[in-house]
């Protein structure tokens, strides 16, 4: 089987811009057999990405630019997601770890969620740094996204 393309798009790395995108590859996504569910559970891993990239990795610059990519293989979507940011730290995934939730309201952390959501939704996630290029591919399989 070969990759079939399904949404590509360069963005700048802007809150704005991320919505945008996230908009345009709900569109694209809902014109294949994928069904609203998945789509709406690729657009939340899509969000949490992007937004980590542009909050993190491009933390307080204005020239971010940041592409991404996805096909699909039979069941399986594939998202490329490539920038120049700030690599992660030790150029590896943060750890897919579930957030305490039983303390008090404001002991609750800030973050931490969107990792463990990410790695709990993917068949697979990979992160690779190039020189300096980030490359995150994460494999989403249609047949157990849920």
């Amino acid at each position: 089987m070969s990759d079939v393309p399904v949404f590509s798009h360069s963005l700048h790395a802007t809150q704005d811009a991320v919505r945008a995108t996230l908009v345009q590859a709900v569109a694209a996504l809902s014109d294949t057999d994928i069904s609203r569910e998945q789509t709406g559970l690729t657009e939340l891993v899509l969000a949490e990405v992007l937004n980590n990239i542009v909050e993190h990795a491009y933390a307080g610059r204005q020239d971010g630019q940041i592409s991404l990519q996805v096909t699909r293989t039979g069941r399986m979507l594939r998202l490329d997601i490539r920038d120049q940011g700030t690599a992660l730290l030790g150029e590896r995934l943060p750890p897919a770890r579930a957030v305490n939730l039983d303390v008090p309201r404001d002991e609750l952390p800030e973050g931490g969620f969107g990792w463990y959501l990410i790695h709990r939704l993917a068949h697979q996630v990979e992160y690779r740094r190039s020189g300096a290029d980030n490359h995150l591919a994460i494999r989403l399989d249609l047949d157990t996204l849920q």
